[in-house]
C-alpha cells in the first residue's frame, strides 16, 4: 500500500502538472487513472496506419509560464503550429475568419502533450478505478488524512487528495468526505457531452482549410487530422464532432445511428466522407464544460485537504486545465507536513 503526501485521482492535463509541481516542491505524489494511460482527454487513437486525436483538438498558450513551455517543445518537435485560426461553417457555407493567435496541436498525438508533462519518477497507478474517498478510521500513518479505496482494497493513505475528473463523477467518489456546500458548489458546474467520429479516407475532404468549426445541428467540429503530423506520407484521416446539444439529445443512440447522422450531415453540407476501412465512434459524455466554475481550483469546506482541476474549472481550455493544476499544486507546495 502506498502512503503518500498527496494522491491524485485523474491522470488528465490538471493531475499531471500539478504532480509535476508538487515533486519539484520535495512531495510524494501517487497518480492514479482508471484509464490505461495518461492524458485524459488529450486522446490519441491508433486506427490503421495513423493516429486519430478524437478527444481535444488543439490549444492556446496566453499566460507567459506556457508560452515559455510551448517554444521548448516546438523546439523539440513535440508540438507544432497548426493553424492560426479556423473558418466557420454556417448556414451550409465554410466562412473564412481572420487569422489570431497560433492553434497548437502534437505532431505525433495530443496524447504527446500529457507524457511531455509527466514528471519523471513520479509512480503512475493505470487501469485503476478508484470507488470511494474516506477519511482514515483510528490513528493516522505518517499524519494520513484520507484513504483512497478501489472496490474493497485500499490504494493509498494520503495527506491530501486531489481530484482531477468531472464533478459529477467526482461526487459519486467523494461522498463520505464531501458536505452539502461543496456539493451544492460542484453541482453548478455543467458537462456537454460529445459523439466523436474519425477514421482513414480513400480521398480528402473538399475543405481548404486544416479544420472548421460548425454552426449546424448536428456537426461541431470538422479535422483534416492528417494536416496535424509532421510526415508529409501520413494517410489521409478525419476527425468529426457532433455539436454538444445533438450529443446530448443523442447520448444513448446507437454507434450505427450516429454514424448514419454524421455522414449524413457531411454529405448536406458538400464534404462527403469517403472512407477507407471503417470509422471508430466515440462517446465523451464530459467533452467540455458548458458552466464552468470561474475558479482556478475546488476546495472542500467541509473536509481540509479534498481538492478538485480540471478544465471545469477554468472555462475549458486545455491550458485552463494545466494552470488549475499548477495552482493547486502551488497551495500545496507551501503546506507543510
Amino acid at each position: 500500500m502506498h502512503i503518500v503526501d498527496v494522491a491524485i485521482i485523474g491522470a488528465g492535463l490538471a493531475g499531471v502538472a500539478a504532480a509535476g509541481d508538487l515533486i519539484a516542491a520535495g512531495k510524494s505524489v501517487l497518480l492514479i487513472d482508471k484509464s490505461r494511460g495518461v492524458g485524459g482527454r488529450m486522446a490519441t487513437r491508433r486506427h490503421g496506419e495513423t493516429r486519430i486525436d478524437h478527444g481535444a483538438q488543439f490549444f492556446t498558450a496566453r499566460t507567459e509560464r506556457f508560452q515559455k513551455l510551448v517554444e521548448q517543445l516546438v523546439i523539440q518537435g513535440v508540438i507544432k503550429v497548426w493553424s492560426h485560426g479556423f473558418p466557420l461553417l454556417l448556414d451550409g457555407v465554410v466562412v473564412s475568419r481572420p487569422d489570431g493567435h497560433p492553434r497548437y496541436a502534437c505532431s505525433a498525438g495530443m496524447s504527446e502533450l500529457a507524457k511531455a508533462f509527466l514528471p519523471a519518477g513520479v509512480e503512475v497507478l493505470t487501469g485503476t478505478q478508484v470507488t470511494s474517498v474516506v477519511p482514515v478510521q483510528g490513528d493516522a500513518v505518517d499524519r494520513a488524512r484520507y484513504e483512497v479505496l478501489c472496490g474493497d482494497s485500499t490504494v493509498c493513505l494520503a495527506r491530501d487528495v486531489v481530484l482531477n475528473m468531472p464533478p459529477v463523477q467526482l461526487l459519486q467518489v467523494t461522498k463520505a468526505v464531501l458536505g452539502a456546500a461543496d456539493v451544492a458548489t460542484l453541482s453548478t458546474v455543467t458537462m456537454e457531452p460529445c459523439w466523436a467520429m474519425g477514421g482513414c479516407l480513400s480521398q480528402d475532404i473538399p475543405l481548404d482549410a486544416v479544420a472548421v468549426e460548425c454552426q449546424h445541428p448536428i456537426l461541431g467540429w470538422i479535422s483534416r487530422n492528417h494536416t496535424r503530423r509532421s510526415n508529409v506520407s501520413e494517410p489521409l484521416s478525419i476527425m468529426v464532432h457532433a455539436s454538444g446539444a445533438w450529443s446530448a439529445e443523442h447520448l444513448e443512440d446507437d454507434p450505427q445511428n450516429v454514424r448514419n447522422a454524421i455522414e449524413a450531415a457531411m454529405r448536406d453540407t458538400g464534404m462527403p466522407i469517403h472512407w477507407d476501412g471503417d470509422p471508430f465512434i466515440h462517446r465523451w459524455r464530459y467533452a467540455k464544460p458548458a458552466i464552468s466554475l470561474n475558479a482556478d481550483y475546488f476546495a472542500s469546506t467541509t473536509s481540509a485537504g479534498i481538492y478538485a482541476v480540471g478544465d471545469w474549472c477554468q472555462g475549458g481550455r486545455v491550458e485552463g486545465a494545466i494552470s488549475s493544476g499548477w495552482s493547486v499544486a502551488s497551495l500545496l507546495s507551501k503546506s507543510q507536513l
